[in-house]
């Protein structure tokens, strides 16, 4: 998945529009075979790697952990389409000094095992799985990374991807209709694309995993895609990267990919979401600290508390039935363009998908006394919950509810909308 795609400024880098033009007189349709690789090879930029031993291990770095394990490929050799299909779409990756996160040996062989293994606990639940479709596409799911789009008439690099592989599996002689569902699973990578498979889901999931992984990791893959990002033309400031990367992260975290019942731990939240939001939080208070993370649930407004920063990370709570309907293109470009950073997340007011502790300021819109543990668990020790109040509780009840956990009324205010009551672990009344 090409997570620096917004801030991507194409075309500065003189050695970048060389290659690409010349691939795009190389490969007019897209259609690889042998000839072309070879030919690919002398437009790449930077020289790709030796052949591998088709018995060869390699490091796959799927966690911290395993980075630097010698562990296996994930890959069916005994299977010769994927076999052929390996060793031809290897060579079209850049190397890891190229491309230091997009690259075959760390990236995609991590997305392959991931996926495997997603694989075998659908399949243990019941849900079969075509692995060649599986396999082939997290192998291709990246193929001619670094290539202007616009230069074969695609619109994303998902879809250069995706037609390079198509006329790679066609010379194989793979069967149209499984080529279709590796298309189609490689398309899916990009947001603007629902999977409509199994297989399609998998690879999005494995794509997506190490946002959820431990913290250092997460951080050091935002850096390697940075450095990539530089050798582009973007932007020269990791803040301006980070900015850009999480309004296009948060595209993706609307989504609710549920392949298995460990997708969500006991008291049904999104087990990723979590874990993701963790990284996303703790990425942002790190490079803007004075920005606020505030949450928002039901009909948003906008009162908050007052603050200097520049921009603030929000969090919209979505119900499954919105998560069926995807924002239109130009709406979420439009997000670019805003001040704050918007991420719309599976969950309800009883089961949010955030860390303990998590959230500055909680806006909500009416309170029922259930979800007052949920708001009281991810707000954090110095920060606030408005309340508009809706009279859908009693309001004594509601402040006994939130006195449990340390939450006091703290200020209010009334408008023609109705009253806002102000929660705070502070003591001291604050003004708004």
């Amino acid at each position: 998945m090409n997570r620096a795609r917004p801030i991507e400024n194409r075309g500065k880098v003189a050695g970048y529009m060389v290659f690409c033009a010349a691939s795009s007189l190389l490969l007019p349709n897209l259609r690889c075979d042998l000839d072309h690789t070879r030919s690919l090879k002398n437009w790449f930029p930077g020289s790709l790697r030796k052949p591998m031993n088709p018995t060869q291990q390699v490091k796959v770095h799927s966690t911290p952990e395993s980075a630097g394990r010698l562990a296996p490929v994930g890959v069916n050799f005994a299977d010769p389409i994927i076999k052929e299909f390996y060793f031809k779409i290897r060579d079209v990756y850049g190397t890891d000094k190229q491309f230091p996160y997009h690259n075959f040996d760390g990236h995609v062989l991590s997305v392959v095992a991931i996926a495997n293994g997603i694989a075998d606990r659908v399949e243990a639940g019941g849900t079969p799985v075509n692995r060649r479709v599986l396999i082939l596409a997290a192998l291709g799911h990246d193929a001619l990374f670094g290539m202007d789009p616009a230069f074969c008439n695609c619109e994303n690099s998902e879809q250069v991807a995706a037609r390079y592989t198509r006329g790679v599996l066609e010379k194989l002689g793979l069967a149209q209709t499984e080529i279709d569902a590796v298309v189609h699973a490689i398309e899916a990578t990009n947001y603007f694309v629902q999977p409509l498979t199994v297989e399609a889901r998998i690879l999005r999931a494995a794509d997506l995993s190490s946002l959820a992984g431990p913290y250092e990791f997460f951080k050091r893959n935002t850096e390697a895609l940075f450095a990539e990002n530089l050798a582009r033309g973007g932007s020269q400031q990791f803040s301006g990267f980070t900015d850009g990367s999480l309004r296009y992260l948060a595209l993706y975290m609307a989504d609710l990919i549920s392949l298995t019942p460990n997708s969500t731990d006991s008291d049904g939240r999104s087990v990723w979401h979590t874990a993701a939001m963790r990284n996303i939080g703790e990425l942002f208070r790190e490079v803007f600290p004075t920005a606020p993370i505030q949450l928002r649930t039901g009909e948003a407004f906008e009162k908050r508390e007052p603050s200097n920063a520049a921009l603030q990370l929000v969090i919209e709570l979505v119900n499954e039935s919105e998560l069926s309907q995807k924002e239109s293109r130009l709406t979420k470009e439009a997000a670019f363009c805003s001040k704050d950073i918007i991420m719309k997340i599976p969950g309800t007011g009883s089961a949010i998908p955030l860390p303990d502790r998590f959230c500055d300021i909680i806006s909500v819109v009416g309170v029922t006394i259930d979800e007052v543990p949920e708001l009281a668990r991810v707000c954090n020790p110095a920060g606030t919950i408005l309340v508009r109040w809706n009279f859908s509780e009693s309001l004594s009840e509601v402040v006994a509810a939130f006195k449990r956990f340390e939450l006091n009324v703290v200020g209010g205010t009334t408008d023609e909308e109705g009253s806002v009551i102000l929660f705070s672990r502070r003591n001291e009344p604050t003004n708004h």
